[in-house]
C-alpha cells in the first residue's frame, strides 16, 4: 500500500543525513511524487531532470523555498508535474530492468 499512499500527497520530502540508494525515493518516483532531498544521496541533479530538488542540508531557506513553491501550484500544475515524474519513474525503472537482465547475462 505504499504506491496508494503516496500518491495522496504533492511532494515527498526526505532530508537525510545519507542514503545508498533510497529506495523509498524510488517508490515516491513510481507513485509520481516530486522530491525535495538532501545532497547526501546518489539522486542528484533532480531539478534538471524535473523530479525534484537535492539541496546542501545546511541551506534550510532553500528547503522552505522549494516546499512553498510546490505549495503554490495549482492543481493542473501539480497533476502536470506528478504526470511527469511517474514518465521518469517509468524510464528509470525500464533502465534498471536492463542492467539486471545484462548481469545475469554473465552469472555462471
Amino acid at each position: 500500500q505504499v504506491i496508494p499512499t503516496l500518491r495522496a500527497h504533492d511532494l515527498f520530502f526526505l532530508p537525510t543525513l545519507g542514503e545508498n540508494y533510497g529506495h523509498v525515493i524510488a517508490e515516491a518516483f513510481q507513485a509520481g511524487l516530486p522530491v525535495l532531498l538532501s545532497d547526501q544521496t546518489p539522486w542528484r541533479g533532480l531539478d534538471a531532470t524535473g523530479l525534484g530538488c537535492d539541496l546542501p542540508l545546511g541551506q534550510k531557506e532553500a528547503f522552505v523555498r522549494y516546499i512553498e513553491e510546490i505549495a503554490g501550484h495549482s492543481p493542473e500544475k501539480t497533476k502536470a508535474m506528478k504526470q511527469r515524474v511517474a514518465e521518469r519513474a517509468a524510464q528509470i525503472a525500464d533502465v534498471t530492468a536492463d542492467l539486471m537482465a545484462n548481469r545475469r547475462l554473465f552469472e555462471f
